[in-house]
């Protein structure tokens, strides 16, 4: 059989091309399976500004979007009957 192409370093010490590869390869690998999910779990994770936001202004409810620039006033909320008040 013939051997695998070899480089010599200075110290006379032989690395197989293959085995020199085939190591890059591994270590990629691994290091792609162990960071990757990582990375798009946080990807999937990051969030949009928050735009909306609730004031009070003159005791009546307002929604502003900061980014847009849009305000819209909220309806007050109905009050609930005195029989689905629990006692």
């Amino acid at each position: 059989m013939t051997e695998p192409k070899t480089t010599k370093s200075k110290d006379g010490d032989s690395l197989p091309y293959r085995e020199v590869l085939l190591g890059i390869t591994v270590m990629s690998a691994l290091y792609a399976l162990i960071f990757a999910p990582s990375y798009f779990d946080n990807r999937a994770k990051a969030t949009a500004p928050q735009c909306w936001d609730l004031r009070e202004i003159a005791g009546e409810a307002f929604k502003i979007n900061k980014c847009t620039g849009v305000v819209e006033r909220v309806p007050p909320a109905p009050s609930p009957s005195p029989s689905a008040v629990p006692r």
